[in-house]
């Protein structure tokens, strides 16, 4: 599946290890949530790009619908938004938010 979907908003919580990792907002489209349905995976790999840093990367990600993690980051409390948790150490904000697709591996 190689459609593009924006990245809303950027923000950070910490791993179960205790690390930071970015969070990534998004409005999920019905070929993602399709396609997260019929691969039933924990961990999904995603290609992040234009967002003039370093997060223009691949990476797995963890997904997730509504959680607490809205009204701490300043966003609605209620859908459309999704969160995506990327298994990478959060270092800075990108500079733009970006876009994201989900890599055929």
């Amino acid at each position: 599946m190689e459609e593009i979907i924006k990245i809303d908003k950027w923000s950070q919580t910490l791993n179960e290890n205790g690390s930071s990792i970015p969070v990534l907002f998004f409005r999920p489209t019905l070929s993602f949530l399709t396609y997260l349905n019929q691969n039933k995976k924990e961990y999904i790999p995603i290609q992040i790009f234009d967002t003039n840093g370093i997060y223009d990367i691949q990476c797995y990600a963890r997904y997730d619908t509504t959680t607490r993690l809205y009204n701490s980051c300043g966003m609605p409390a209620t859908p459309p938004f999704s969160v995506l948790f990327l298994q990478t150490d959060f270092t800075v904000y990108p500079e733009k938010n970006g876009f994201f697709f989900i890599r055929n591996v």
